[in-house]
């Protein structure tokens, strides 16, 4: 009689034990179980309020899908929980546009007009969780992924699509809407026009974005030769990618209506061109009078080494044999670039000037 209700009682807690689990794995693998972007869309210390913030997905064979939406409060903030795509070649971005009237708001900050339109590219995930949407982003998001912009959307082929997300990288910091310490130094900073011409292409957009007289400027002065007239803020910003030889003088102008990011270019005397170029020297130890560049189809850069790297440019140096390999985003490839690596199938032929 014992040992029967001992079973009983032994059988119940297994039961109660399974469904306790079952329910657990459930909840685990349900739709609510979300990620979570948070972040504040800015015009450099300004909030910008009541704003539509969208999330898409793009880059994959479903195309450009919307992830999720948001609404920015009086301070700029937003938050957006999505279930994420599950292909890895992914690339998630943000937009922000479409005013929302909020009447008797009591605001601190810039409530834009709807010409308004700032963006950044979050990339592949795993992707930052928080993030700030402002001009330098947008201008970031123009240039990096300018031959991926169908219309107003992005959208491109692997890995095209997720290399230029990647080298978005290499401009702007993705929590803080910051230029980076790459873009900062040298190989660059002010060594090159390029940080200044950054920072000028964000200042023409904070003039649309915090007086909107200065946006019919703005589309004016990017309209493209064929006549493509920008909607918005992020349009124009393309346009000027697309033809940066266009307007310089005018563009310079309007970039020192609102003098919101620096340091900025001072003169059009610095430039021909509205033209983001960025040095690379991979590690700064190995590249020594680089030959001819051939890409591989993943977007790295195979580099025939001419000599030996010398820490000091007036020391005789011998020729080298070294082939150097670089990412798209200028580090050094995984494994080094001290020898060819890849398929057995693949074979490279190069040929240095100089003899070791």
């Amino acid at each position: 009689m014992f040992n029967c209700f001992h079973r009983i009682i032994l059988r119940f807690t297994l039961l109660f034990v399974l469904l306790a689990s079952g329910i657990f794995l459930s909840s685990c693998t349900s739709g609510d179980n979300s990620d979570e972007i948070i972040g504040f869309v800015l015009s450099g210390e300004l909030p910008i309020e009541f704003t539509n913030v969208v999330l898409r997905s793009t880059g994959t064979e479903a195309g450009v899908e919307i992830l999720g939406t948001a609404q920015t409060d009086e301070t700029g903030f937003f938050r957006i929980n999505y279930n994420p795509p599950l292909d890895p070649d992914a690339v998630l971005y943000l937009t922000s546009g479409e005013i929302i009237f909020v009447p008797n708001a009591s605001t601190s900050g810039i409530t834009p007009s709807e010409q308004v339109r700032l963006a950044t590219v979050l990339g592949q995930r795993p992707v930052e969780r928080d993030v700030v949407i402002n001009e330098r982003t947008t201008v970031a998001t123009a240039y990096a992924m300018a031959q991926f912009f169908d219309e107003d959307q992005i959208d491109g082929p692997s890995p095209g699509l997720q290399n230029a997300a990647a080298i978005l990288t290499r401009l702007v910091e993705l929590d803080t809407g910051d230029t980076t310490f790459f873009l900062n130094t040298f190989p660059n900073g002010s060594s090159t026009t390029t940080q200044g011409a950054f920072n000028s292409l964000a200042n023409m957009l904070a003039a649309c974005v915090r007086d909107e007289n200065e946006c019919d400027t703005l589309f004016d002065l990017a309209t493209t030769p064929g006549e493509d007239v920008p909607g918005d803020t992020l349009m124009a910003a393309v346009n000027i990618a697309h033809f940066p030889w266009q307007n310089v003088e005018g563009l310079f102008d309007l970039s020192l209506d609102e003098q919101v990011y620096g340091p900025s270019l001072g003169s059009t005397e610095d430039i021909t061109a509205w033209i983001i170029a960025i040095r690379y020297v991979g590690n700064g130890k190995e590249i020594n009078g680089p030959g001819n560049v051939a890409f591989d189809a993943q977007g790295n850069a195979w580099i025939a080494n001419n000599y030996v790297f010398q820490d000091n440019p007036l020391d005789v140096a011998c020729g080298d044999d070294h082939v150097l390999r670089l990412t798209p985003t200028g580090e050094d490839a995984p494994g080094g670039g001290r020898s060819l690596s890849g398929r057995r199938s693949l074979r490279s032929w190069l040929r240095h000037h100089t003899r070791p």
